[in-house]
């Protein structure tokens, strides 16, 4: 069986998949494209060899894991990739829209909570992604969304997160169940961009507003930062009940 490689379906990983399907045919793999969720249980059910998951798809499953430490996605202070919208005339925020049942806009969820104590009522709800969703005529006080669905909103996530937490917020990284391949640590790497920087910086779009722009930084490696946040981002999942447990942290090669 050739080896399987399973990513997201999201541009907002594209920076470590934009040569995956290259890669994979150059030499004989196989790259599948799915949701998040997607991705992790194909890990887990054996379909796929190596994946791109997030935190939460990594600490809700309990299979043995071993992190790739290559590259790896984290995001510090603004970075314009989900925002929180709150619907203007509403009073108290008593309904959530999410977007989509996955890690980042459940954070933004969590920051409500952490940085605000509202606790509003959630549902998941994909046609806040349609254009001809008006906002005055929503069902919700507030929803959270990917930027390329809705533009930008009023508080970004990963700036909320960064202001509670001071550590970068992780948002991707590879994982494996195999405790010994190490040249899978050279294939992840070949899939990323080419010439990925350790570090880029984020500037928000200003244009048509004499506001300073707000700043963020995305981060592309797996080091002792990345593994910090990722330990910090699974007590703060566990500490509003999000997952039952915190996982221990395995790397290929140990």
């Amino acid at each position: 069986m050739p080896l399987t490689i399973a990513i997201p379906q999201n541009p907002a990983y594209s920076s470590l998949t934009a040569n995956a399907h290259s890669v994979c045919t150059e030499k004989g793999f196989i790259c599948k494209e799915m949701t998040e969720t997607e991705c992790a249980n194909s890990l887990y059910k054996g379909t796929a060899d190596i994946a791109l998951i997030n935190p939460l798809s990594f600490a809700l499953n309990q299979s043995e894991l071993r992190i790739i430490p290559s590259f790896a996605l984290s995001v510090e202070g603004y970075s314009g990739i989900g925002s929180i919208h709150f619907v203007p005339g509403r009073e108290e925020i008593l309904r959530l829209g999410i977007q989509e049942d996955v890690f980042l806009l459940h954070i933004g969820a969590l920051c409500l909570a952490e940085k605000f104590d509202l606790f509003p009522d959630i549902s998941i709800d994909a046609q806040i992604t349609d254009p001809d969703y008006s906002m005055n005529d929503m069902q919700y006080d507030a929803w959270i969304a990917w930027n390329l669905s809705r533009g930008q909103g009023s508080l970004d996530i990963s700036e909320e997160w960064s202001d509670i937490q001071q550590l970068p917020l992780p948002l991707a990284f590879w994982a494996c169940k195999d405790e010994d391949s190490t040249e899978l640590i050279e294939l992840t790497m070949h899939c990323a961009a080419d010439d990925l920087p350790e570090s880029d910086e984020i500037l928000s779009d200003t244009r048509g507003s004499e506001a300073d722009p707000r700043t963020g930084s995305a981060h592309f490696r797996y080091n002792g930062i990345f593994q910090a946040s990722l330990d910090a981002v699974q007590h703060f999942m566990f500490y509003h009940r999000m997952i039952e447990s915190v996982r221990a942290i395995t790397l290929l090669g140990n």
